[in-house]
Order: structure tokens, then C-alpha cells, then sequence
């Protein structure tokens, strides 16, 4: 939830600043300090959530609280490493970091099962996964790109925080429903096996969403990037429009399939 919600707007926001030539080889230091104090707001926000309600949310383990926290740091890295790659276009090593976020989670979670399944161990999975795919940076920073990259220096600046509260707005809209429903039932007093229910049929229903925040939004986000920069923003609507009829396509080919 937190990461389709708040962090993803943190690569979308460091991808956008790459790709209008803002960012050089390291992110200037405002920008980088406006980011992280967002990530650690997140992190430091969702702790504390976590531990007033550790009783209800995870039945006690308290700690648990502490691992939510570190996931998002872990992720918020993760995503700032990510929008860096896409916005020099390099999808190739973009590819790399987020392949390997999976593969490690996954190696490290078939380990803990076979060695000692527990809950708290299981959840140390996440964040070292995701922060361990980050480490991919610092070998990956200094190779040239897939494709040349020209900075555009027509496209307005935002302000770091107007754009990441924006862009988690519009998230949270498509977000709160599939992704925060469990909690919704926690709320609820739903007993486990409700939870689990829900959690598997909402898992169904986000495959698409899940692949357009994997990297293909990423991907399309320098193209529309530019395409503001060559035209101006009265290209927008007509870009918005096709959009919505290929989603609405799209979508009644799944409706019939499901």
C-alpha cells in the first residue's frame, strides 16, 4: 500500500527530474534532502501507525512495527535508484535492479521457510530485499545509457513537495480500495480467515496495476515527458483521451475473460 501509494510518487519524481536534465550524475542536495525527508516522514509515520495498533494489526508482535518502517526506507531507496535509471534510459540495468528485487526477496523467503518458518522472519524479507537491489546503483552509476538522452529545459519546475502530495493523491485514489482493504477489515475485527480471503481476491485484481508500477509506466513517463516539452501542454488532452479509450479496451476484454 505504501509503496504503490507514497513511493512510487518518489520515482516518478526523480524520473521526471532526469529526464528535464535537473539531476546530474549525483541528485543535487535539496533535491535529495526534500526526497528522503518524504521517505522518512512515510517510514516514521507508518511505524508509529503500526505500533499504537501492533495488537489488532499484528497480534502482537510489536516489532513487526519496526519492520514496516525499514521496508519503506528500504523501498524508498529502491524506488529513488529506479527513477534514476529511467529517467537517463537506461531499462536495461532498470530491469536488472527490479528483477533482482524479486528474485532476492523470493530466494531469501524459500530459505526462511525451510529453515525456520515464522512470521517475524518471514517479515525481515522485505525490506532486505528491496535495499539490497538498491546496492545495485553503485555499480550501475557510471555506465552510459541504453539511449541517448537529451535534457529538456522547457518543462516547468515543481516543487518537491507540491508534486509528491499530488501524485500520492491521485495514487491513493486507485489504491485505498484494492491495496488498504485488508486493513479496512482489521478495522473491522475480521477474523484471519476473512482477511486472507479478501487478500488473495484483491491480489487477482491488482496483476494489472502491479505491472504498470513494475516499470512500464516508468518506462512511458520520459515519452510523455518529452512529448509536454516538444508540444506544450495542449497535447495533454488528446494524450489523456487515447489513453482512456485504449484502458477502456482494455478493460472490457478483461471483464469478459473474468
Amino acid at each position: 500500500l505504501f509503496w504503490s501509494t507514497f513511493l512510487y510518487a518518489v520515482e516518478t519524481y526523480v524520473t521526471r527530474e532526469v529526464v528535464v536534465g535537473r539531476v546530474g550524475r549525483n541528485l543535487p542536495r535539496a533535491t535529495a534532502v526534500r526526497t528522503w525527508a518524504w521517505i522518512g516522514g512515510v517510514a516514521a509515520a507508518l511505524t508509529a501507525g503500526s505500533w499504537l495498533v501492533r495488537e489488532r494489526l499484528f497480534y502482537g508482535l510489536g516489532d513487526l512495527a519496526i519492520v514496516a518502517g525499514l521496508t519503506v526506507l528500504s523501498f524508498g531507496a529502491f524506488a529513488v535508484v529506479r527513477g534514476r535509471l529511467a529517467g537517463s534510459g537506461r531499462f536495461k540495468a532498470y530491469g536488472l535492479v527490479s528483477a533482482s528485487e524479486s528474485l532476492i526477496r523470493l530466494a531469501l523467503a524459500i530459505a526462511v521457510v525451510t529453515v525456520a518458518a515464522t512470521t517475524r522472519t518471514l517479515a525481515w524479507v522485505l525490506p532486505v530485499g528491496a535495499g539490497t537491489a538498491a546496492c545495485w546503483w553503485f555499480f550501475l552509476r557510471r555506465r552510459p545509457p541504453d539511449v541517448p538522452v537529451d535534457p529538456l529545459r522547457s518543462v516547468e519546475v515543481t516543487r518537491t513537495g507540491r508534486f509528491l502530495a499530488l501524485t500520492t493523491i491521485a495514487n491513493a485514489a486507485g489504491q485505498l480500495l484494492l491495496a488498504g482493504g485488508p486493513l479496512a477489515l482489521v478495522a473491522l475485527s475480521a477474523p484471519p480467515a476473512q482477511l486472507s480471503v479478501f487478500f488473495v481476491t484483491t491480489t487477482a485484481a491488482r496483476v494489472p496495476i502491479v505491472l504498470a508500477l513494475g516499470g512500464l509506466l516508468s518506462r512511458l513517463l520520459p515519452t510523455f515527458t518529452r512529448v509536454l516539452s516538444d508540444r506544450g501542454k495542449h497535447a495533454l488532452p488528446g494524450l489523456a483521451g487515447r489513453l482512456a479509450g485504449g484502458t477502456a479496451l482494455v478493460a472490457a476484454v478483461g471483464t469478459g475473460a473474468g
